[in-house]
């Protein structure tokens, strides 16, 4: 099943629609985008195309029946099936320098449309970022922090989210149709009182604040550098399992916010 992105984004930044202009948002200025122009068929040359698998049952390939750019301005990862082997990808920016800067906001934001399909158990979208530091190591997760915009499971009519918390999309259904995650990370009120705010269309739907993360995850997801990846996995534990939070409405199991 085809998963269509269509990604500009970041550090004090946001993003579009399809086959729209860069929109402004009041209090952003631009600082990288990428609309994903090119001949329909072609690889996202510009791209980290990464191979790395993780806890997932689907190989990463740099094939283009598994990714590749639609001649209208979104890429899309296509999640195939042979016997009993599963291909897919995972598209990275190969910056990997987006922070918020202190005293200041970042917004990362795309226009994503998830998979629709018959039999979606397994299926496992996500818009995200990992620290820096992560890139070429692959060992240290979780340890780098991690910032998880968009994850929808087993073709579910809605985003999840840090704690279990869940948004439907407001302008239709979230499967087939494009809609717009955000994440916001302010560091204007200064060290130990930042936040971070999740939207889907422009609808906010979730903040989390210092206190319900251990205090070396959310440092070391807040103050250093991060890039973007978007992927369609199949299978993994979240699928299966959903969310490992503590009943206390913390998150000590992993470094994600």
């Amino acid at each position: 099943m085809a998963y269509r992105f269509s990604l500009l984004t970041l550090l004090a930044a946001a993003s579009t629609t399809v086959h729209a202009a860069v929109p402004t948002v009041n209090g952003f200025t631009l600082a990288w985008s990428d609309d994903f122009e090119g001949a329909a068929g072609s690889l996202p040359q510009s791209r980290e195309l990464d191979l790395h698998h993780g806890h997932v049952i689907q190989s990463y390939t740099k094939d283009p029946a598994n990714v590749q750019l639609d001649g209208n301005g979104n890429v899309k990862i296509t999640a195939i099936k042979n016997g009993e082997a599963w291909t897919s990808a995972r598209i990275e920016t190969q910056r990997k320098d987006f922070m918020a800067p202190v005293g200041g906001k970042m917004r990362i934001q795309a226009s994503l449309s998830t998979p629709k399909v018959a039999q979606p158990l397994g299926y496992w979208p996500a818009f995200w970022t990992l620290g820096a530091a992560f890139r070429g190591v692959y060992t240290n997760w979780p340890i780098v922090g991690e910032f998880d915009i968009l994850e929808n499971v087993n073709g579910e009519d809605k985003n999840e989210g840090i704690g279990g918390s869940k948004a439907g999309c407001p302008n239709g259904p979230c499967p087939a149709n494009f809609h717009t995650y955000a994440l916001e990370v302010d560091r204007t009120a200064g060290e130990g009182q930042e936040k971070m705010t999740w939207f889907v269309d422009d609808v906010q739907y979730h903040q989390i604040l210092p206190g319900k993360v251990e205090a070396s995850a959310w440092k070391e997801a807040v103050t250093k550098p991060h890039f973007l990846l978007m992927n369609l996995a199949i299978g993994g534990a979240f699928p299966q399992q959903g969310r490992e939070d503590d009943a206390d409405g913390g998150y000590h199991l992993r470094r994600r916010v």
